[in-house]
């Protein structure tokens, strides 16, 4: 089927920002926290909201050219990039509050400020996309 063809391809794209925020989850559990695990689980928690978005609007678009079946009177995809854009510019900002400690925590911090400004550079294509 031409749909498993598309989200296998899509899924590809997908890799790269899915891979990123999991990095940064993962380096955030490696560090022993105190005051500042607030503002890692902050910025962590709006990155993963950020892509959670960015994974089920690409799902739905493919199943959509597909089937045609999800039409919805839903914001337009500009307005969500705009929104989620915004939610990884919020997650920068909380990301560079964070006080530099150790090895640890400064791994944890870049790999946050890595994996947002990707997701941000991503939205900002997806809404200067012609669609």
């Amino acid at each position: 089927m031409v749909i498993w063809e598309d989200l296998f391809a899509a899924s590809i794209f997908a890799a790269a920002p899915i891979w990123l925020v999991l990095r940064a989850w993962r380096r955030y559990r490696a560090v022993s926290w105190s005051k500042e695990a607030f503002l890692g689980r902050s910025a962590l928690a709006l990155l993963t909201l950020s892509l959670v978005v960015m994974v089920v609007g690409g799902v739905a678009a493919v199943v959509e050219e597909h089937m045609g079946a999800i039409r919805t009177n839903g914001p337009s995809p500009w307005k969500v990039a705009i929104l989620n854009s915004s939610i990884c510019v919020g997650s920068l900002l909380i990301a560079w509050k964070m006080p530099k400690g150790s090895r640890d925590v400064l791994l944890a911090r870049r790999s946050i400020v890595t994996a947002g400004i990707y997701l941000m550079i991503a939205w900002l294509l997806v809404m200067t996309s012609p669609h």
